[in-house]
């Protein structure tokens, strides 16, 4: 009941973001997407001639890498969307409800893994250190987004059954419960099915091989080994598939471990306890790499300090629960590090950190009467209390209204630009700073209004000040201004820092041809941009980032310049 109470404020997010790019792309919405089939829907951009038509026609950059990919593996997510749209057509309200029924599920088979690797069979203090788990996993303010971004939940449609299968193989390992040697084999795949999120299965069902205190015939490390065997062969299936059908990203801030695994060891390095630490504050740090690097450390640390004064409160199948839970949640984290930090990455490895503050809470308490390190321990719990039973469900539902507000925010932008209805069928968004702005209103025209613009340029996402100088009837120059160039973390999102622009490069596109004039390092500075219609042609619209707004900008006589600042202010001239 808590958990419905809790994910209900998601009914009014509404779709967001790459929603409206699911949905074009199962009404087949524009030509780009026609190929699209019901069990893909999460290929965004796949191989060097689908990569060109989209940085052509837009909505992706100029600057797009050309080896950019976006294609995930999501064939029962991208289903389960179909089915939603079959029933919901544009009612987002209806997709919302799938989305907290998966996640009142997920929290129950968190529970049942719990209760079923603790040996829970009645009420007593183990049950009572599960229930308390699936609590704080329930109210985990970090899984607000998977449970209320629509496009997001394949993290949870991946975790079900990865949990569920889970539980299958310590009963098949530990109680010889025969069905669980295929439960535990199917599960697995079906989590698969769900999301490459679903390798979190394949990393906890090896640490419990690995780790977990196993019967003495059953303990050496080729039993160990064996019993790992089918899940070993399932991963190796799934990712020379993931491989030989073109799955994955690239190009762009995700970093393969096979495509580049110098690059992916650095990322990890910073990514992975940057994410822990989110974990243990119930938060996502939006700091430097090296500072949330130093904040999911210092956070380890301290917990290892109150578990060492806790220890000897918690009983034996805790403990042993621990030595596997934790370390295949780490595994599961170092494999998600290939992606940019996000809170739906921690949704699986979190049942782990749900698990390790339960103990702490519970055993804490009856430490207090007999440890002599009472201050500490009453800090410890007292942090661990603020943080996720009393600022974690207010952070839930506050991470739910900023989706409400970023959902809101992001229709407004598209319709306050005016393109509905109107004559415009190329837009060049000249500049804006976020994803909010120059990318996702040409996801809801294509959503909302199909074939009304046919071609969506986005020219800069610099962070600073631009100048627009007209050259001639057609053509104009578009600066960056306000100090030395800097790289927007968000363009990364299209071109990866390690294969920087360079002068003198010119892409072709529909109607318009971008050379770049200029670059500070690897960053570019300067554009000539030659359109195929005069700027004063009613088809064309100059979009520019204005207070989180999409305004038009009056292009100006030859030979004279606008300039526009970088907070989005009035254009100037």
């Amino acid at each position: 009941m808590l958990t419905v109470l809790i994910a209900l404020p998601t009914l009014k997010i509404g779709f967001f973001a790459d929603d409206y790019t699911l949905l074009a792309e199962i009404e087949h919405a524009v030509p780009s997407y026609a190929h699209q089939s019901p069990i893909d829907l999460y290929r965004f951009a796949s191989g060097r001639t689908e990569v060109d038509q989209l940085i052509k026609d837009g909505p992706l950059p100029w600057f797009t890498d050309p080896g950019f990919k976006m294609h995930f593996c999501r064939p029962l997510t991208s289903l389960l969307f179909a089915i939603d749209h079959s029933l919901w057509g544009h009612f987002a309200a209806g997709y919302h409800v799938t989305s907290i029924l998966l996640y009142v599920a997920l929290v129950l088979c968190v529970g049942v893994l719990l209760r079923v690797a603790l040996g829970v069979q009645h009420l007593g203090p183990h049950a009572a250190t599960a229930t308390l788990a699936a609590l704080l996993f329930a109210i985990d303010a970090l899984h607000s987004e998977p449970a209320g971004w629509i496009a997001s939940r394949h993290v949870m449609v991946a975790a079900i059954p990865a949990t569920l299968g889970l539980t299958a193989h310590v009963r098949f390992v530990r109680d010889r419960w025969r069905p669980g040697a295929w439960l535990a084999a199917l599960g697995v795949i079906v989590a698969l099915l769900g999301s490459e999120t679903g390798l979190g299965a394949v990393a906890c069902w090896l640490a419990f091989d690995a780790f977990a205190l196993m019967p003495p015939n059953r303990s050496s490390a080729r039993s160990r080994l064996l019993a790992s065997t089918p899940v070993l062969a399932i991963a190796a299936a799934y990712l020379g598939l993931y491989s030989l059908l073109d799955f994955g990203a690239g190009g762009n801030l995700y970093v393969g471990p096979t495509s580049d695994p110098i690059g992916f060891l650095r990322a990890a390095a910073e990514r992975v306890p940057t994410l822990v630490g989110s974990s243990v504050l119930g938060a996502i740090t939006n700091v430097s790499p090296a500072t949330g690097a130093a904040i999911g450390i210092a956070a380890v640390l301290a917990l290892f300090v109150l578990y060492r004064l806790v220890r000897p409160a918690i009983a034996d199948n805790e403990r042993a629960t621990l030595r596997w839970l934790l370390p295949g949640a780490l595994l599961s984290l170092t494999i998600s590090s290939a992606g940019p930090a996000s809170p739906r990455l921690l949704l699986f490895p979190s049942i782990a950190t749900a698990f390790f503050l339960a103990v702490l809470l519970y055993r804490a308490g009856q430490q207090l009467a007999t440890s002599g390190s009472r201050q500490v321990l009453r800090v410890g719990l007292l942090s661990i209390v603020l943080l996720h039973l009393v600022f974690a469900p207010i952070a839930f539902v506050s991470g739910v209204g900023q989706l409400i507000h970023t959902a809101r925010q992001e229709i407004e932008i598209f319709h306050t630009a005016g393109l509905e209805d109107s004559v415009v069928s190329h837009v060049i968004v000249l500049a804006a700073p976020d994803m909010q702005t120059a990318f996702y209103p040409a996801a809801i025209d294509q959503a909302l209004a199909p074939r009304a613009v046919n071609a969506w340029h986005i020219l800069s996402m610099a962070q600073s000040g631009h100048r627009l100088t007209r050259t001639g009837a057609s053509s104009f120059r578009l600066d960056t201004i306000g100090g030395p160039a800097a790289s927007n973390p968000v363009e990364e999102t299209f071109r990866s820092s390690r294969t920087p622009l360079s002068a003198g490069e010119q892409i072709e596109l529909s109607g318009a041809t971008v050379t770049v004039v200029s670059v500070d390092g690897s960053v570019p500075r300067s554009l000539d941009v030659r359109v195929a219609v005069p700027l004063d042609d009613p088809g064309l619209a100059l979009l520019v980032s204005r207070n989180n707004r999409l305004v038009r900008l009056v292009p100006p006589p030859i030979n004279s310049s606008v300039e526009f600042p970088s907070s989005g202010g009035r254009p100037t001239g």
